[in-house]
């Protein structure tokens, strides 16, 4: 089996590595003749597009990070405060990207796979890939559903204690650094609280772009990998038609 290109070398790879291995399937119905593709191309570009834009967000970071090297050294309040405020917005808007991202490829994956299975029935989801990759982001969808998609103090769940719905305010507020002061270590939800002698409700994870976006370059190429794998297995029995369907590689 040829190597495949490192995700984080270009993240175009994704979209076209897919779309080399992926299968063409016309289907024949009363209404006519319909063409469609494995894995589903519409997805696919969505998901790539939110790649892209999380791609974009680390490197709009990392550049403002150079130019605000020790951000916390500055004796201009706006300076910092303007700072903070741009790469709050960055994280949030980052961990809601990851969470979008993952509902696709779930559905993605349990498409793939449940198609695939016509063709050779070996081909089923991975169960405990699935498990591993949902573990990869807990801590992305824990901050999304307390702070990042709404907060647990405007919109509390019945498990949200007080100290719940007060943390996730202070975690827009509170931002932290390494003990360096260094503008690339800025990260959220480190500060913890407790409110009346009681803890929140949720532990929430302290996120930051410079260690979040390696993590999630790992994640995008373990999925790759798995959308890929079974539309390679699948194409070593075409061209093959099953009733009305016609599978083949173009």
């Amino acid at each position: 089996m040829e190597e495949r290109p490192i995700m984080s070398q270009n993240f175009l790879l994704m979209w076209n590595e897919i779309k080399k291995k992926g299968i063409v399937v016309y289907t024949t119905n009363a209404k006519g003749r319909f063409v469609f593709s494995i894995p589903e191309g519409t997805a696919s570009l969505v998901a790539m597009r939110l790649i892209n834009m999380m791609q974009w967000i680390n490197d709009e970071f990392m550049s403002d990070s150079s130019t605000h090297p020790i951000v916390l050294q500055s004796d201009n309040f706006s300076e910092r405060e303007a700072f903070v405020t741009r790469n709050t917005s960055r994280v949030l808007s980052y961990v809601n990207h990851v969470c979008s991202l993952e509902y696709i490829l779930v559905k993605l994956y349990e498409e793939t796979t449940s198609k695939l299975h016509v063709i050779d029935s070996s081909i089923v989801s991975d169960a405990a890939a699935m498990t591993s990759r949902k573990a990869e982001v807990t801590d992305c969808f824990t901050f999304r559903n307390k702070v990042s998609a709404h907060t647990a103090y405007g919109s509390p769940k019945r498990e949200d204690n007080l100290a719940m719905e007060f943390h996730s305010l202070v975690a827009l507020l509170s931002s932290s650094y390494n003990g360096g002061g260094n503008a690339n270590s800025f990260a959220l939800g480190a500060i913890s609280v407790r409110l009346a002698g009681e803890e929140p409700s949720t532990k929430l994870p302290c996120l930051g772009l410079k260690d979040l976006h390696p993590k999630m370059l790992e994640h995008i190429e373990k999925w790759t990998e798995m959308l890929i794998d079974p539309c390679e297995t699948a194409r070593q029995k075409l061209p093959v038609t099953i009733g009305d369907t016609e599978y083949k590689v173009e």
